[in-house]
């Protein structure tokens, strides 16, 4: 879809396209067809720090499908967390 905001990532020696979509969730990179698209979908309309959370949570899932959603859930929001916290002190 032309117009679309995108980048190139690297995950797991591959590059994938990262892009914003109006979707009907906060990130999409959906077991199959994500492998194969090498393709992470993001609303644009979520806030900063929930973005955060989202493309480390889909970046997980394109790293390893075999992890279970919780666990995904749990190790991205951790991640993200320890992330925010950083940029606070940092600008303090």
């Amino acid at each position: 879809m032309a117009g679309r905001k995108a980048i190139r990532a690297m995950i797991r020696e591959q590059v994938w396209r990262v892009e914003f979509a109006h979707i009907g969730d906060f990130g999409h990179c959906e077991y199959g067809s994500c492998r194969r698209t090498r393709r992470i979908r993001l609303s644009p309309t979520q806030s900063d720090a929930d973005l955060l959370d989202t493309v480390i949570h889909e970046m997980i899932h394109a790293q390893d499908w075999d992890l279970s959603e919780e666990a995904v859930s749990q190790r991205a929001t951790e991640i993200a967390t320890v992330l925010q916290r950083l940029f606070e002190v940092r600008r303090r």
